[in-house]
């Protein structure tokens, strides 16, 4: 029971995180990039001219988040809007989670014994810092990868062969999701060449 009490706190920033993702879709380019996702979906291939602006119909169009627009597309076929809602509460409930499991690992690394409250203030800051731009949008994903990849390298200092696995696989499927993507070479760039 005492347990539970004490992991209160972070259930409940558990549930302010999802809570702020099950706002309003104000993002105005969600609707292309659902029409975009439901295109792809309907004829089974990625999007390589522009096929929906009025002044560049038919230009040559490399779309970097294809992947994300099918994901969208998928759960707003299933579950309406609402289902792009949902996935960015999933994405900010796993932000979370790697913030949390970050600090956990520094004050490890530190000796320092880990500050509940220190963490739940750190979590709520990022929240109120971060909400304006957690709204359905395709870089929530870049977000949510940025986030693993420093609770990943935390985890695993002395990182091996295997254990690059993830952060490769995780860079394929950033590169289809967002252009935010270098910032994971970055990251595994800047983490390569301080460990040497």
């Amino acid at each position: 029971m005492q347990q539970t009490l004490k992991k209160l706190p972070y259930y409940l920033c558990y549930l302010v995180a999802f809570v702020l993702g099950m706002k309003q879709l104000r993002e105005p380019d969600i609707w292309w990039q659902l029409l975009t996702g439901h295109w792809m979906l309907e004829n089974g291939t990625i999007t390589r001219t522009d096929t929906f602006s009025y002044t560049m119909a038919g230009a040559k169009w490399v779309n970097v988040k294809w992947l994300y627009e099918i994901v969208i597309a998928t759960l707003e076929r299933g579950l309406g809007p609402e289902g792009v809602m949902l996935l960015q509460g999933i994405v900010n409930v796993a932000i979370l989670w790697a913030l949390f499991h970050t600090i956990k690992q520094i004050r490890k690394y530190l000796g320092v014994p880990v500050s509940g409250i220190g963490s739940i203030v750190a979590a709520l800051l990022f929240l109120v810092v971060a909400e304006y731009r957690m709204a359905g949008r395709p870089e929530m994903i870049s977000h949510l990868m940025c986030a693993l990849y420093i609770a990943y390298l935390w985890c695993y200092p002395r990182l091996s062969w295997k254990q690059m696995i993830w952060p490769v696989l995780l860079q394929c499927l950033w590169a289809n999701m967002h252009e935010g993507y270098p910032i994971g070479l970055v990251i595994i760039g800047t983490y390569s060449v301080g460990s040497v």
